[in-house]
């Protein structure tokens, strides 16, 4: 069996404090993962937006990927990271009803 997990909070921090299992953080640290937020991986905003659209009824119909809206998607932040992205992508084909 194998477990993916995730978590915004320190587990070594919660560990010290007795908030967390030290077993089982031992257990789902076999092999670590680590991704970085979207704001350091920009070149993956495209093709996740893409995906995103795709991934809605017509989006991809609705929201063409033009040069001005990949720029204009590279200059932002994310602070919400990818799901962040993917709200941002909704609500554009959301707020484009049936034109582009």
């Amino acid at each position: 069996m194998r477990i993916i997990a995730a978590t915004n909070r320190d587990p070594q921090k919660m560990m010290a404090d007795k908030s967390f299992r030290q077993d089982l953080y031992y257990r789902l640290t076999a092999f670590p993962v680590t991704v970085p937020p979207l704001r350091e991986r920009k070149e993956d905003i495209p093709d996740l937006a893409e995906f995103f659209l795709k991934s809605i009824d017509d989006g991809d119909n609705q929201i063409p990927l033009s040069p001005e809206v990949i720029e204009k998607l590279l200059s932002y932040s994310y602070p919400g990271n990818v799901r962040e992205l993917r709200n941002l992508v909704q609500r554009a084909v959301i707020l484009a009803g049936n034109s582009t």
